[in-house]
């Protein structure tokens, strides 16, 4: 599963670095691998946000994200998230 509000966060990389042709590659390339889906911003997730204490609101919904799905692990590069202690790494 991948947070919709990461995908978020790719759009809006992707359109401020102008490179705006990545967003369909990125969308034409989860299409190709059907073990990848968006989780949506919810009303379940948003009810998780409270219990995730971290500073960035962004980071409180990929780990409420994970946390509601109770997910075997979490991919991520972010220091705060990594060193939280919230969520199992695995990469």
């Amino acid at each position: 599963m991948i947070p919709s509000i990461a995908i978020a966060e790719l759009i809006h990389l992707f359109e401020r670095t102008g490179k705006r042709e990545k967003i369909w590659e990125m969308f034409d390339k989860l299409g190709m691998y059907p073990t990848f889906s968006i989780h949506p911003l919810d009303e379940e997730v948003l009810r998780k946000i409270p219990e995730v204490e971290l500073a960035e609101l962004h980071d409180r919904i990929v780990v409420g994200t994970y946390l509601l799905l109770k997910a075997d692990g979490l991919i991520t590069k972010d220091k705060e998230i990594r060193n939280s202690g919230l969520v199992e790494v695995i990469w």
